[in-house]
């Protein structure tokens, strides 16, 4: 598992030299922002424009090629804009940014799921993952996302989201949660064909997924 974290943060760095990426605190190249502050930027205008419906907008936010884990069974590699427009618009629920830390190279966002409208949402999109919280590791170089990985909540996330106690006394998790072994790096690449021509997967999300997701990102 230490080899293929590696592989990942080594492949989130040769992304990041060439542009002003991830959570490091850096001069804001006269914005005044930091590195970390652009970057929760960029991640509150993806999850913006995915809750509101505009699944291509929302597609602009990341960076081709770009890495997409959301799940073990759902390690992809997206060298195209419309394959990053299938795997936008297959995220059934919306996200509602709620506050963000740097984690080494990644930035560590925590989101409210809701109901959206557009391609791919809809009031029964989302379903039971309405009103639970989920948890996103992103990468982000020159104003793009270049890694999006699935990771496991927090305690306490839902207080922090102002949510209420789960049903039942449990830790409410977002549909599609399954914490399977990682496959090796590279294992799947998303059809380059525009979108409906192809077979897409159909995981649920954003929600979460065991942290060891991160590890097996392949390099892009």
């Amino acid at each position: 598992m230490r080899v293929l974290r590696t592989l990942l943060v080594a492949s989130a760095g040769a992304l990041g030299v060439a542009g002003c990426a991830g959570p490091g605190v850096l001069p804001g190249h006269g914005s005044g922002l930091t590195a970390f502050e652009r970057s929760v930027r960029v991640i509150e205008g993806w999850s913006t424009a995915l809750r509101t419906g505009h699944v291509q907008a929302a597609a602009a936010y990341f960076h081709v090629p770009a890495v997409f884990i959301n799940g073990p069974d759902e390690i992809l590699v997206l060298h195209s804009r419309s394959a990053v427009e299938v795997v936008n618009k297959l995220l059934p629920c919306g996200a509602v940014y709620v506050s963000a830390h740097p984690d080494g190279r990644f930035v560590n966002a925590l989101f409210r799921l809701t109901d959206r409208p557009g391609p791919g949402g809809g009031p029964n999109g989302c379903g039971t993952g309405a009103g639970t919280t989920a948890r996103v590791d992103f990468v982000i170089r020159d104003g793009k996302i270049t890694h999006w990985l699935r990771v496991a909540g927090e305690p306490g996330d839902r207080a922090r989201a102002h949510l209420g106690p789960a049903p039942g006394g449990g830790t409410a998790t977002a549909p599609g949660t399954n914490t399977a072994p990682v496959n090796p790096p590279g294992t799947n690449t998303v059809p380059v064909n525009p979108p409906g021509t192809n077979t897409a997967p159909t995981q649920t999300g954003p929600g979460p997924q065991t942290r060891t997701a991160r590890q097996a990102g392949p390099k892009v």
